[in-house]
């Protein structure tokens, strides 16, 4: 998980360099609005080992007059590991295999639509 508050332009390159060292990558971008580039460039390259499971517009930041917002949440899955095999496998930790559910796409501000 990776949620460094914009360092994630700063080190995308060497999560990208050691990918296969990750199951599962879960990013946060910021100021999207300044880095799209950086952040599409980043989703090709983890594309050759990656899949894109989850986008979910973080609703804290607001939208720009391109309907680019401020901040995204990603989330990938390794393509070499079968997602149906039984996850403890690759999981020691015990961790939940669930991308479902009513809480998935919840609002990071409940009090706040994104705008």
């Amino acid at each position: 998980k990776c949620d460094i508050e914009g360092g994630e332009y700063e080190i995308s390159h060497e999560i990208v360099a050691h990918a296969r060292r990750f199951a599962g990558i879960a990013i946060e971008f910021h100021d999207l609005h300044d880095h799209l580039p950086a952040l599409l460039d980043f989703v090709s390259a983890i594309g050759k080992t990656h899949n894109l499971d989850h986008v979910h517009v973080n609703n804290t930041s607001k939208y720009d007059a391109r309907g680019i917002p401020g901040v995204l949440e990603l989330s990938f899955s390794r393509q070499d590991i079968d997602p149906d095999l039984d996850f403890a496998e690759h999981n020691p930790h015990g961790f939940a295999n669930s991308m479902h559910g009513p809480d998935l796409d919840t609002s990071n501000n409940p009090g706040t639509l994104s705008a």
